[in-house]
């Protein structure tokens, strides 16, 4: 009577009830329980030593946040493609699994190709699968064997946003990328099938379009993201501005933009002139640039993207420099000071000196950052100890390119 008991143990739990004799016995009858399965309290499942192994992987996957004893669980994966084959496969098949991100993750690693049709349907589910876990299902799934052209395109016109953004990441390592299906997402809003999103979507659309840019364009391509800087809208143009600094230098487009310049607005200014930056090309008519450094009607953040510029592709005057300082906000005679420096000129060395103790936080932090790189001193020394190494510091430039500034825009963003 073994049964009797266990039911006895449900009903007291779950009701505070208590059966005892014929009744329990009855009731252990009704509910299949007989003499053959006593002391069983319910069916059980029963999981292989290579399922329970590879649910320990996923588990420490899950609870490992260091990027590099990440790398090494997922490295391991390859090691145990035969053995996790067809627990993996079972996972896979539920998209509510508890453990089913770390899953797709490890799946991509393992290079199963068997597993592939698995990660497919998941990523193409109707399910309520997390966003993130689609994205990297569409991911693995690509490192197992390629999507081919239609779905990449279907996915970038009529799929889900994670879809969406999971193709784009596949374009950013293709070469064969469809691109008319992604050079509309540069303009994500103003055409058919994207208006209803909302603008921290259509954001995240752009960038990762912008990532998926390749080094080298067809013409016609580049001829299409042009035309994108036309346009007249700010983000349009700031996109198809981020996208071209992706791509190779070209110094047709570097006359065109600064042939237009002064016909941007915002953001599309700021992402003309971190083009410019990236490319380095010396500019041979940089008066459009040096103009936004004397704008008064500008914000201070353009006007030292406009030096940062200068100082990069070495296409600024000294003397010019020197005029426009003293009306220029803390922040820009650093950046003015940079390009002084570059040219090997003392006086970017004392400008540098003046702005460290000026008032401005951001300034004084930078140039004490640059001091102390120039000197072998600490940023905290005081202005003489400085100066005691000044000579030495401007002697020691010479083939030596200053450190980043940390102005750049953040690669991809179509936005500040």
């Amino acid at each position: 009577m073994a049964s009797v008991s266990w039911i006895n143990q449900v009903l007291f739990c779950r009701f505070g009830l208590i059966v005892t004799g014929s009744c329990a016995a009855t009731l252990a009858a009704c509910l299949g329980f007989g003499a053959s399965n006593a002391g069983i309290p319910g069916p059980k499942i029963e999981r292989s030593p290579s399922e329970l192994k590879l649910i320990s992987e996923l588990e420490l996957l899950r609870g490992t946040w260091n990027p590099r004893q990440r790398v090494r669980i997922i490295e391991r994966a390859a090691g145990f493609a035969d053995k996790f084959a067809g627990p993996m496969s079972r996972i896979l098949r539920l998209d509510d699994h508890d453990l089913i991100e770390e899953a797709v993750e490890y799946a991509g690693a393992m290079g199963v190709v068997a597993l592939r049709p698995d990660l497919v349907a998941l990523a193409c589910s109707k399910g309520s699968l997390q966003p993130s876990a689609r994205i990297r299902a569409v991911l693995a799934a690509e490192c197992l064997g390629p999507w081919s052209q239609e779905q990449l395109s279907h996915f970038l016109t009529a799929g889900s946003l994670p879809l969406r953004l999971a193709s784009l990441q596949v374009c950013a390592k293709r070469p064969d990328a469809p691109w008319m299906q992604i050079l509309p997402i540069l303009s994500a809003g103003y055409h058919e099938g994207l208006e209803g999103m909302s603008d921290d979507d259509l954001r995240l659309l752009r960038d990762a379009a912008i990532l998926a840019v390749p080094k080298k364009l067809d013409q016609h391509v580049l001829r299409e993201l042009w035309s994108s800087v036309m346009v007249g809208d700010t983000r349009v143009a700031a996109a198809a501005l981020s996208a071209l600094a992706r791509t190779e230098p070209n110094d047709r487009l570097v006359k065109r933009l600064l042939a237009h310049l002064d016909q941007l607005e915002g953001n599309a200014v700021i992402a003309g002139l971190d083009l410019l930056s990236k490319w380095g090309l010396r500019l041979a008519n940089p008066a459009a640039v040096w103009t936004l450094v004397e704008r008064n009607d500008l914000d201070s953040e353009t006007c030292v993207f406009a030096l940062s510029c200068l100082e990069l592709t070495k296409s600024f005057r000294p003397t010019a420099l020197v005029d426009a300082l003293p009306s220029l906000p803390p922040l820009a005679q650093h950046f003015a000071a940079r390009c002084m420096l570059t040219m090997g000129h003392a006086d970017g060395f004392r400008w540098l000196l003046d702005v460290a103790e000026s008032g401005d936080a951001r300034a004084v932090t930078m140039s004490r950052q640059l001091l102390a790189w120039l000197t072998g001193k600490t940023p905290n020394s005081d202005r003489e100890e400085f100066e005691a190494a000044m000579f030495q510091a401007i002697a020691s430039l010479r083939g030596r390119k200053l450190p980043a500034h940390g102005m750049s825009r953040v690669a991809g963003s179509s936005e500040r």
